[in-house]
């Protein structure tokens, strides 16, 4: 009898105690998203995106990372006179994401990469870099671009080149002494330090091309088809170099036609005739599609743009 009116007591206290906590969690999850900057719209897409994609949500929001979109486009549009390159292209790349655009030459991929990166201007809608409205000629020195075609000064050594393009980023001689230091062993170039950029092949070049688009430490790396001209095991060790730079938060946005690359991209567009198609992780557009490789799914989401 005493037990059953102890426990009487206790109830409402229980009670009070659960609505002290819930209210708290309340608040802590209400402050949470706001130091995450994460809108409504984001994390319903996350959210449906599956457990797994919550489960990241959380412990990014637990580290205390920003969710903020890096590349942002609107209706996005590039013509030369009647050829439309992109066709009103809406895309979001957010912080320390590798983001891949897929497609056949001439669906307007490396369009996408110059005007993102101020070389074009849009014919019409808009686009956000770094959080500036393109064209902004400032961020600049927080971008790095690693065009489709190499774009070397023949004339110089290696070292020449490199000294060369981190003296245009403004670092001091002792950080691009280290940084080239660095980037050549990675390259494995380290024996042509003082070799003419004229006598080297054309997969060293593109490596050069890389190390230089490096050089600064950019926070947002654009590359169009890096790893065009490089034999298999150096594109594995690109790879797992990218990996690394996306584990210190940077962006990448990256073209590439070899689907076993794309295969390592946290998220993959479609693009076809200057529009995106179709965007989502490598398991998702598998999923959609019900086919066994990404080559297929975008046979598949191509017919359906067609064909809708």
């Amino acid at each position: 009898m005493s037990f059953t009116l102890q426990k009487k007591k206790l109830l409402p206290i229980f009670c009070v105690f659960i609505q002290i906590v819930s209210i708290t969690l309340g608040f802590t999850v209400f402050r949470l998203l706001q130091d995450t900057h994460l809108t409504a719209e984001r994390l319903i897409e996350l959210t449906e995106q599956g457990h797994d994609k919550g489960y990241i949500l959380v412990n990014q929001c637990s580290r205390g990372e920003k969710m903020e979109p890096i590349i942002q486009t609107s209706r996005l549009v590039k013509k030369f006179g009647n050829f439309t390159a992109v066709d009103e292209l809406d895309l979001t790349v957010v912080k320390g994401e590798i983001y891949g655009l897929l497609g056949p030459n001439g669906a307007g991929k490396t369009t996408v990469i110059r005007m993102l990166c101020n070389l074009l201007v849009p014919t019409s809608g808009e686009a956000f870099v770094l959080g500036k409205k393109v064209p902004d000629k400032s961020t600049a020195s927080s971008i790095g671009y690693m065009p489709q075609e190499t774009a070397l000064y023949l004339g110089l050594t290696v070292h020449q080149l490199m000294e060369f393009y981190g003296e245009i980023f403004g670092l001091p001689k002792d950080a691009i002494k280290e940084r080239e230091k660095e980037l050549l062993a990675f390259v494995d170039l380290e024996k042509w330090r003082d070799s003419l950029v004229a006598t080297l092949s054309g997969g060293m070049k593109h490596r050069v091309s890389l190390a230089c688009a490096l050089i600064h430490e950019p926070g947002l790396l654009f590359l169009d088809e890096p790893t065009v001209g490089v034999d298999p095991e150096l594109r594995f060790s690109l790879w797992d170099y990218f990996r690394a730079l996306k584990e210190k938060g940077v962006t990448v946005l990256i073209t590439t036609h070899y689907m076993d690359e794309a295969r390592r991209c946290d998220k993959i567009g479609f693009m076809r005739r200057g529009r995106l198609i179709a965007e989502g992780n490598p398991t998702e557009l598998l999923e959609k599609t019900k086919t066994d490789s990404l080559e297929d799914a975008f046979m598949e989401f191509s017919r359906k743009e067609v064909n809708p």
